[in-house]
């Protein structure tokens, strides 16, 4: 259950182009909101303004409204998903017609500027005042801001800027510096904690990461150490069935976990890359030359002499990009996974009994078993490559992944799409994507992954239902309708929360509405402003607008008993509460049976309550979490719940 958390956030009057439309935000320092400081120039009003509909006139497309900079006071910007929905839908943008005009518009004259480049000297956007019976005078985007709209839409947008298959799992970093991971799970080597990295390497059964702060994090299985990663600053990491590497700041080798072979043993001296195989690894020195050490039954640390600019290890050989472009392999050669092929390659990557390479022209060429289809590289252009156990992934040059090969089709079942959120319930999960629309994957039992049609601001997963946030700030549920958890009533919502069998929105105007069950008073929302609310498996927790923590509903362990004092962010578990103070510590209340409220002490930016358990995120980027988590392998669908509440 992520925390429901609240949010001031500033839009600035600017799109960056370097990439495409993007929206460039800026921040003052306020209590108050941007509508309220732009009180006197309401000419439009508070609430933010339709510039782009459906053709059929019941979908909000995007948005303006109100903005503040320094310099220039209050104006009217697109707001910020209005850009995403705008790239997304691009084709089917319409000119505006020229319409009869009408006596109420002839002093609305004019182009009113919503997006300028990020200094401010070209307009990128404007709207503009048009005429209709239904609706009067209204503003629509004029004929340059759909060109320029359309321009930044044939200009892909990234979303993976690396990407590392293993033998069961494969791990990419996305744009936003997120890690996303798919395949098995069987040791939690998919449960990335939350935080921005700039590096990834998945082993057999566990996976590593290089964060921004080039501190180190691991997760998976530990059974020989392999995740104990040591302290300090790293540039890159590597790992391999019971073992893992790094590569320090100061250009020096820590390895850990397995040393069964010496495989941990690390030279000493300084490096430039370094890649674990099976039992051993592999390093390339500053004077470009290449040293290997641990197992070498098949030749794997004999190593070529010569000057090599990339090296990648494999579980029993490994190849080498040489100064010419050419490749070199050693170590075991049965079939043929050592005999590169001639020719120029960029890069290359190596598998369990395959290898691979990119070669200048960015196509993939690939050698060695095929039993799983390994070798049968797709074609097309790539800008990285990664070579698995029984199966290869690669980054396509238009941001996307691709992966083949392997014994399992879902292990190769990369991320689809460009998403913004994820939300996970028990046995389902849900993401936002960028063009605002939603896809789910998981059980279905009740149709919780059968998402409606239309566009979203916020997403969030409960026991056997998800809501989500439109555009307009409805609310729409979908999924197992027991109690009435998917009847979520007509108003305008800032945010949403999903509990196991109930839900709950904070209202624009900051009353709380729940609905669904409602067997412990889980719904009875008391009448205070609220700016969060978190819902729980039978009770819920909001946060008013004076900071103060509220709860209500089943109080069988204390979890409503909610403590005094200001918090910044609150989430309601199974049985239990958590909140965040304005000084970063965490309180909680309620069960304490598995430890799950013994918040630990220092600070925290974010928080989340499971079932049995909570964690929170430090200002560091690392995830401490305390409780129990071994006690969900004994649950049954029917005694797992999860909700989150997503800001907006």
């Amino acid at each position: 259950m992520i925390a429901a958390k609240r949010t001031l956030t500033a839009i600035a009057a600017v799109l960056i182009v370097a990439a495409g439309l993007g929206i460039a935000n800026t921040g003052f320092a306020k209590a108050e909101t941007v509508a309220d400081r732009c009180f006197d120039h309401h000419q439009f009003g508070q609430e933010p303004i339709p510039v782009v509909k459906t053709a059929d006139d019941s979908e909000v497309l995007a948005q303006v409204e109100w903005g503040w900079n320094d310099s220039i006071g209050c104006y009217l910007v697109l707001d910020d998903h209005a850009v995403d929905v705008l790239r997304a839908y691009a084709s089917d943008l319409t000119s505006p017609r020229d319409e009869a005009a009408d006596p109420d518009c002839e002093d609305r004259r004019g182009h009113i500027p919503v997006a300028k480049t990020a200094d401010g000297t070209k307009v990128l956007a404007s709207v503009q005042w048009k005429w209709s019976e239904a609706a009067g005078c209204r503003l629509t985007l004029d004929n340059q801001a759909i060109e320029t709209i359309r321009a930044a839409a044939a200009i892909p947008v990234p979303t993976y800027t690396d990407v590392a298959a293993g033998r069961d799992h494969s791990c990419a970093v996305r744009v936003d510096k997120a890690i996303v991971c798919w395949g098995s799970n069987d040791d939690g080597q998919l449960d990335t904690p939350d935080g921005q990295y700039t590096d990834t390497a998945v082993g057999d059964t566990h996976t590593c990461a290089v964060r921004t702060d080039k501190a180190l994090s691991c997760w998976g299985s530990n059974s020989h150490g392999q995740t104990d990663a040591p302290e300090g600053q790293f540039t890159a990491v590597t790992a391999e069935r019971l073992f893992s590497c790094g590569l320090q700041a100061d250009s020096t080798i820590e390895c850990w976990g397995d040393n069964s072979s010496g495989q941990a043993d690390a030279p000493e001296g300084q490096f430039t890359e370094i890649s674990a195989g099976g039992l051993h690894a592999c390093a390339l020195r500053t004077d470009h030359t290449i040293e290997c050490w641990g197992w070498n039954g098949n030749g794997e640390t004999d190593a070529p002499t010569g000057s090599f600019s990339a090296i990648d290890a494999g579980r029993s050989h490994s190849c080498g990009l040489r100064a010419d472009s050419t490749i070199e392999c050693w170590g075991w050669d049965s079939r043929g996974r050592s005999d590169a092929p001639t020719g120029q390659f960029i890069a290359t990557a190596v598998g369990n009994d395959h290898s691979c390479g990119l070669r200048n022209d960015k196509t993939i060429e690939c050698w060695g078993d095929d039993s799983f289809g390994q070798t049968n590289a797709p074609s097309g252009q790539f800008a990285q490559i990664s070579g698995g156990h029984l199966r290869s992934c690669a980054l396509r040059v238009n941001y996307t992944i691709e992966c083949w090969g392997g014994s399992s089709s879902q292990h190769n079942s990369a991320p689809e799409g460009q998403y913004t959120e994820v939300a996970a319930g028990p046995w389902y999960s849900c993401g936002l994507q960028t063009n605002t629309s939603i896809q789910c994957w998981g059980l279905n039992p009740a149709g919780q992954t059968d998402p409606p049609e239309g566009f979203f601001r916020a997403i969030t997963a409960g026991g056997g239902h998800a809501c989500a946030l439109r555009i307009s700030r409805s609310i729409t549920c979908w999924g197992h309708t027991a109690n009435g958890a998917t009847e979520a009533p007509r108003y305008r919502y800032s945010s949403v929360s999903a509990g196991f069998a109930h839900s709950c929105g904070v209202r624009t105007d900051g009353t709380i509405l729940c609905w669904g069950d409602n067997s412990n008073g889980q719904t009875n929302a008391p009448t205070d402003d609220f700016s969060a609310v978190s819902a729980g498996r039978a009770h819920t927790c909001g946060l008013t607008t004076d900071d103060t923590a509220v709860c209500w509903g089943d109080n069988s362990n204390g979890q409503t008993n909610a403590h005094t004092g200001r918090f910044t962010a609150i989430t309601a578990g199974s049985s239990h509460t958590c909140g965040l103070r304005p000084d970063g510590s965490v309180v909680c209340w309620g069960d304490n049976s598995n430890g799950q409220a013994d918040a630990p002490e220092g600070r925290f930016t974010n928080i989340s309550s499971g079932m049995w358990h909570s964690c929170g995120v430090r200002p560091d980027e690392t995830v401490v979490c305390w409780g129990s988590l071994a006690i969900l392998s004994e649950s049954s669908p029917e005694e797992v719940e999860e909700a989150e509440e997503v800001d907006v």
